[in-house]
């Protein structure tokens, strides 16, 4: 699918932890969290929206995005009751531990295919950097953030994301801001706020 497609699609993420959570009778879906929700996503839209280039969109693409929403949806959800229980490292090692031994197959057949001596230093390092601030840091962050909130608050930081990588965009690859980038950004922001208070 397309950037547009995917980044919009992924932002159903704290839509989807909110009515699951509601589901569940974990979390009550007041009409700010509801409105503030709307608002992130309608954000989260005009960001997408002011991406261009890229592949053209399909919709194998979009289900297969759809499908990964609702079960990292799912998964946030569930994992509140066994992160409260869990020291955070303990609950990621297992996790990441079971995503290892599930993927393994899959893993055993690439390593043999990839080409080990055109991997540079600055692939090693990009892969150390990734590993350790981007996965291992990242979601340990994220799941001791569950244990102290609610699912969907947690949740509704995803929102950061495209405002982030716009941001990034910027600095490092010195793209340009525009109207659509900032109405989309305040959206957000406003919308984080809105569910939060």
């Amino acid at each position: 699918t397309s950037v547009s497609h995917a980044v919009f699609i992924n932002a159903l993420v704290p839509m989807a932890v909110l009515l699951i959570a509601g589901m569940h009778g974990l979390e009550p879906i007041t009409s700010p969290k509801l409105a503030g929700v709307l608002l992130s996503l309608a954000g989260a839209l005009s960001l997408a929206l002011d991406k261009t280039g890229g592949h053209g969109s399909g919709w194998i693409g979009d289900l297969l995005i759809l499908g990964s929403v609702y079960w990292f949806a799912t998964f946030t959800v569930g994992s509140k009751k066994i992160a409260s229980v869990h020291a955070t490292l303990e609950f990621n090692t297992f996790t990441f531990l079971a995503a290892a031994l599930w993927f393994s197959p899959l893993l055993v057949v690439e390593l043999v295919r990839l080409p080990w001596k055109e991997i540079t230093w600055l692939g090693w390092s990009s892969l150390l950097y990734s590993s350790i601030f981007g996965s291992a840091g990242a979601y340990l962050t994220y799941y001791y953030s569950l244990r102290l909130l609610p699912a969907s608050r947690v949740a509704a930081f995803h929102y950061l994301q495209p405002v982030l990588a716009t941001v990034l965009g910027v600095i490092i690859f010195h793209d340009s801001f525009t109207a659509r980038f900032v109405i989309g950004a305040a959206l957000i922001l406003a919308g984080l706020f809105v569910a939060r208070h």
